[in-house]
């Protein structure tokens, strides 16, 4: 398990492969789920994302794949990259960085 998130009565974790000599066994994919604590059952939300991020509230979930981001409600058996709003277009993002301000703020 790498990430770990909960609200309320559900718990978010990740799962992954285990790591071998070679690399993740073949065909496992990282698959994040959602466990509630009310009901006791497990539900996959998806898979093949290579890191996430819930919103505050615990209803949105930014997600990673490959080069690609994207915003999706966070419900069971999300499909990643599904729809265009989905995903975000960062290519027109820049960022500035100001190393004297970027200091002050380290120490």
């Amino acid at each position: 398990m790498e990430s770990l998130d909960a609200s309320g009565d559900e718990i978010f974790y990740e799962t992954t492969a285990p790591p071998m000599i070679s690399g993740p066994l073949p065909g496992e994919k990282t698959t994040m789920r959602v466990y509630d604590l009310k009901a006791c059952k497990t539900a996959e939300l998806t898979s093949g994302f290579s890191s996430f991020s819930l919103s505050a509230d615990v209803r949105e979930l930014l997600y990673k794949v490959g080069d690609s981001y994207g915003i999706v409600k966070a419900v069971p058996k999300i499909k990643l990259g599904g729809k265009k709003s989905d995903k975000l277009i960062c290519s027109h993002m820049e960022v500035c960085v100001v190393p004297t301000q970027e200091w002050a703020e380290s120490f």
